[in-house]
């Protein structure tokens, strides 16, 4: 039988450009019950054909934006924690700033997928986005780090190194992020470890993976590491995600499970496999112009506000986890646990098609990956 790796053994193949970590079972993610992304999911329509699919998903106060002197628009992701935030901090900054400041905030990617509302901002047609980091690297190569399969070990490994450390600000919160791509990243949030689910079989070793057709986003780092695995790979738009698990064009995904719940997928992935194979964070970026553009009174508050809502969104994620797999249970899936030894066989693969090197190979600050790893040594 396969042994669990040790740590030491991780950080001796981390060290030689592959990827591995102890096996730890996290949960990731903010889901419960929620609303899907704006035609993200084909799930049974409402008893009402007249129901507008995009009611409450924009928070907006017609005399609050009145009477500000400065309003700010904010797309946001579909994970419930997220969303929760994103009212928190559009209540918050209108009280701090008395009333000067509002937040007109679109939930559920409302305005477009992440890519989509990201150039919004790069534009400034829109102030303020939450995104996954994945489909910046093309702007923002250093982003790769968060694609790197097994790097962190935990969520306070993540947090604490990969996030909000001076080291995990040179990712997200880069002046270089700025000049070359009119981005500023103005903070991080919780998004969670992604996991596999799928329709096929439960996935307990590497071998279930063998021939699963599963949609990834189209990340060359995403896509090299599933092949790796035996998986046949392909990417997809996420709208289109939910009709292609329902009509088993696509055996399975892989997110974390904030947005397996909140998008329903348990109710066309009857497996769910605990692989917790990458720590994905949303960024939250701003236009540069308009962060300028505030008096510096205003930018004192708003980087207050952000700063409290950014540990109000970590307090609901943990929240939301709490029941995210009675949730999916609930929902009718099987919800497995990969033992330390499956853990272990996942990452050899990883250590053996040296994906770490792969993401290092790409970024443009490789030497920041390796500082994070000596960190967690």
């Amino acid at each position: 039988m396969k042994r669990a790796m040790t740590r030491r053994e991780f950080m001796r193949g981390m060290a030689a450009g592959a990827v591995g970590v102890a096996a730890v079972s996290v949960l990731g993610g903010c889901g419960g019950s929620g609303s899907s992304t704006s035609g993200g999911s084909s799930a049974a329509p409402a008893d009402n054909a007249e129901e507008d699919p995009d009611a409450g998903k924009h928070i907006f106060d017609q005399a609050k934006a009145d009477a500000a002197e400065i309003t700010l628009k904010f797309a946001n992701v579909t994970t419930n924690c997220s969303k929760d935030a994103g009212v928190y901090f559009q209540n918050l900054i209108n009280e701090k700033s008395n009333g000067r400041i509002y937040i007109d905030l679109y939930q559920d990617n409302m305005l477009g997928d992440d890519q989509v509302a990201t150039e919004g901002v790069q534009v400034g047609d829109i102030a303020i986005v939450v995104t996954a980091a994945s489909p910046l690297v093309s702007t923002w190569p250093d982003y790769y780090l968060y694609d790197a399969p097994y790097l962190f070990p935990d969520r306070d490994a993540a947090m604490n190194v990969g996030m909000f450390s001076d080291l995990g600000r040179q990712i997200w919160a880069n002046d270089e992020l700025e000049t070359r791509g009119g981005l500023k990243g103005v903070s991080i949030w919780e998004n969670g470890f992604r996991n596999l689910t799928n329709s096929v079989r439960e996935v307990k070793t590497v071998a279930d993976v063998k021939g699963l057709k599963l949609r990834t986003m189209d990340n060359d780092v995403h896509l090299a590491a599933w092949k790796a695995l035996g998986a046949n790979p392909s990417p997809m738009a996420f709208s289109e995600l939910f009709t292609a698990l329902q009509q088993k064009t696509m055996d399975g995904q892989e997110n974390p499970f904030a947005i397996i719940v909140s998008n329903k997928f348990f109710e066309v992935q009857p497996y769910i496999s605990k692989t917790e194979h990458i720590y994905a964070p949303h960024i939250v970026l701003m236009n540069p112009d308009t962060y300028k553009g505030l008096p510096d009174d205003l930018k004192a508050i708003f980087d207050e506000c952000m700063e409290e809502a950014t540990k109000k969104q970590f307090e609901y994620a943990i929240s939301y986890e709490q029941t995210a797999v009675k949730d999916c249970e609930d929902g009718g899936a099987t919800v497995t646990e990969l033992t330390a030894e499956a853990k272990a066989e996942f990452q050899k693969v990883m250590v053996d098609n040296d994906i770490m090197g792969m993401v290092k190979n790409k970024m443009d600050h490789p030497e920041v990956l390796d500082q994070m790893l000596a960190a967690m040594a």
